[in-house]
This record gives structure tokens, sequence and C-alpha cells, in this order.
């Protein structure tokens, strides 16, 4: 009866349209992310950055001191900044991916916690319109402790 249109062929087709729209949706969160958070991450430092790399530049030792002197990123934060230097470089792109992995976790907690308290299909739409604001943006392409906060 399904192939001539009975009761079941609309709640296979309301199926197949959510798998697709699902599906359409996650492909233009991530080109939203790679458009708005992963370019942006080779361009040079700001000011306020420039002072984050001074906070880390002579190793983990000075941190503390140049904080007391010059308050630019909390110690815990200079510290992920620090281990990312450590392990990547002392590039802009390695010391502003903190802040996209801080940003992403984010979003994942925030689908989560929409779809419990909103509704199932609300998580896409939340984080849709989250990470494309600009603040958000911000925030995730700084080497600032913004994202995690």
């Amino acid at each position: 009866m399904t192939a001539l249109g009975g009761p079941d062929s609309g709640t296979a087709i309301r199926e197949r349209f959510s798998r697709t729209s699902r599906l359409c949706g996650l492909v233009l969160l991530a080109a939203a992310i790679i458009r708005f958070w992963i370019m942006p991450l080779n361009s040079s430092f700001f000011c306020d950055e420039a002072g984050s790399y001074w906070e880390i530049k002579d190793g983990l030792g000075p941190i503390l001191a140049r904080y007391s002197e010059f308050p630019s990123a909390p110690p815990l934060y200079a510290v992920i900044l620090w281990g990312a230097t450590v392990m990547g470089g002392a590039h802009e792109y390695v010391m502003r991916l903190p802040s996209v992995l801080a940003m992403g976790l984010t979003c994942l907690l925030l689908y989560q916690l929409s779809r419990i308290l909103l509704h199932p299909d609300s998580g896409l739409p939340v984080v849709a319109v989250f990470l494309c604001s600009k603040s958000i943006i911000f925030a995730a392409t700084d080497a600032r402790p913004y994202a995690f906060l």
C-alpha cells in the first residue's frame, strides 16, 4: 500500500526530507565555520593578540611575571597558548586554534542544550545563528581568551 500512496508513504517522505534537510544544514554550518572561523586564522595579529604572544614567547617560566607587569591574557589561557605554540610553532593560526576549538565545543554544547530546552529539531538553526554572529566570529578567531569565557 505504501507504493500507492498509503499512509506510510507520507512518513517515509517526511523522514527522508528530515534527513536531507539535516544534511544540508550540517553542510552549510561546515561552510560557515570554514569561511568565518578557519579562513581568518592566518591573518596578522592585532595589538592585543600581540600582547598574548609577548606574554608566552619566552616559555612557561616568565608567564606569571609578565602577567603581573601587563595583564594581557589570564595565566591559565597563557599556558594553553604556550602549549599550542610548543606543539605547532609560534604562528598566528596556531595561537588562534585554541579559540576555534573552544568555540566548536561551545557549539556542540549549545546544540544539545537547545534540543533539550527548546525542541529536538532546534539544534542546527540555533547553532547557525550563534556561529554566524559577528561577536562570536571575532571571539572564535582571536588569540585571546574570549572563546573560553
